[in-house]
C-alpha cells in the first residue's frame, strides 16, 4: 500500500529558490524547521495510510462452524476432520434411518428390501423378523416419531497422511433419544398393542458403518439397542 499527499500551498516548491526541507506561509515568514516538517511528514503518512485502509482495522469474519451434534467437532472456524465429517453424516443418517422403519411399519405392503437402504447386518436380519410378525399380527404403526437428541460417542474414518478422506469402512457409535409420544401399534381391530407402560422416549444407543466412505449415502446401522429392550433417554 502506497500514500500520497501534497505540501502545503506556498512558495517552498523545487525550483522556487527554497530547500525542499523547508516552508513558508503567504507572507513568506518560515514556519518549519526540516525537522519538524519530517515529523509532521511522517504523522501525515500514517493518517494517509489508516484512512486509506478505512480508518480503523478490518473486522474478522464470523467464524464457520459445522455440524451441530457431532461431540468430536473442532473448534469454531475450523474446517472438519474426517472424523467431524463422519459424525455429522451418521448423525443425518440415523434420523433417516428412523423415518424409514416409520415409513415402513405403516404400510405392509412395503417390501423389506427396503430396509437395505438403512440398515445392514446382523441388524437387517432382525428387523426382518420383526416386521414379519407384526405383520402377521396384522399390526401396523400410526403417528409420528422424532429423533429429539443425538450424541457421536466414537467415530473412526480412513483418511491419508494429510488427514484427507479415503476410501475405505468409517464406522460410527451413537446415542439417540427417540421420541415416540406420538407413536401406536394397532391390531385390525384398531386397538393399541402397545404395553401401558411403554416409554414415550427410547434410548438407542446404534453402532453404524460406511463402507462406501467418504460417499455419505453409505451409511447403515448395523445393530440397534432400542430392538431389544426399552430403555429411558437418561439411562447411562
Amino acid at each position: 500500500m502506497t500514500s500520497e499527499f501534497s505540501r502545503p500551498a506556498g512558495r517552498g516548491v523545487q525550483g522556487s529558490g527554497y530547500s525542499a526541507v523547508q516552508d513558508f506561509d503567504m507572507e513568506g515568514e518560515r514556519v518549519m524547521s526540516s525537522g519538524r516538517w519530517v515529523g509532521v511528514v511522517g504523522g501525515l503518512a500514517v493518517m494517509s495510510v489508516v484512512a486509506a485502509c478505512g480508518g480503523s482495522p478490518t473486522k474478522d469474519p464470523a467464524p464457520l462452524v459445522f455440524g451441530t451434534e457431532n461431540a468430536l467437532q473442532g473448534p469454531p472456524g475450523t474446517l472438519p476432520s474426517p472424523e467431524q465429517q463422519a459424525g455429522d453424516q451418521a448423525v443425518k443418517a440415523v434420523s433417516a434411518y428412523f423415518q424409514e422403519l416409520l415409513a415402513i411399519e405403516k404400510d405392509p405392503s412395503v417390501d423389506l428390501a427396503r430396509l437395505d437402504r438403512i440398515s445392514g447386518q446382523p441388524n437387517t436380519g432382525k428387523l426382518r423378523f420383526d416386521f414379519d410378525e407384526l405383520r402377521s399380527a396384522g399390526v401396523v404403526a400410526v403417528g409420528t416419531v422424532d429423533v429429539i437428541a443425538t450424541t457421536v460417542l466414537e467415530v473412526k474414518a480412513p483418511k491419508d497422511e494429510y488427514g484427507n478422506p479415503i476410501p475405505g469402512t468409517a464406522t460410527a457409535s451413537l446415542r439417540v433419544c427417540v421420541d415416540r409420544s406420538e407413536y401406536d401399534r394397532k391390531n385390525r381391530n384398531g386397538v393399541s398393542v402397545l404395553p401401558p407402560d411403554h416409554l414415550d422416549a427410547e434410548l438407542s444407543k446404534p453402532s453404524m458403518e460406511n463402507p462406501a466412505w467418504p460417499d455419505p449415502s453409505g451409511w447403515r446401522v448395523v445393530w440397534d439397542q432400542i430392538m431389544d429392550n426399552s430403555t429411558a433417554c437418561d439411562a447411562p
